[in-house]
This record gives C-alpha cells, structure tokens and sequence, in this order.
C-alpha cells in the first residue's frame, strides 16, 4: 500500500481513468458494431486489455487483446 493513496490499495489515478475510459468507448463501439453482444468485459493483465463479449445468452466469447 505504498504510495497509493487509497485506503484499499488500488490506483485509482490516471491509469484507472484511461481503463475507464477504453472500456466505456468499446461499449459504444459494440452497441454499433456487434448488436447481438449483451455486455463487453475488459481485464487488465500488465500492459494488455483483454476483451470479452457476452452474448444474450449469458456465452462469454474472447474479442481481442489490446497492447
């Protein structure tokens, strides 16, 4: 917990902000481009977002790997 100021340790600067950011703008993306998709996921795994569709069905598909 060094340096975060957050009391859960979490970083809620400006890289959490850019994360927020991409995935809110795949969202509008997905709502456009790929209709049959209920949700869109994205996970942070170091310096890449991995992100996932859920189809209306509850199916969770991979979409793509953002560096």
């Amino acid at each position: 917990m060094v340096g975060s100021g957050s009391p859960s340790g979490v970083d809620h600067g400006a890289g959490a902000a850019k994360d927020f950011s991409c995935a809110q703008r795949l969202t509008a993306q997905a709502r456009t481009a790929w209709p049959q998709l209920a949700a869109v996921h994205v996970r942070h795994c170091g310096q890449f977002a991995h992100v996932d569709g859920e189809l209306a069905a509850g199916e969770s598909i991979k979409l793509m790997r953002l560096h």
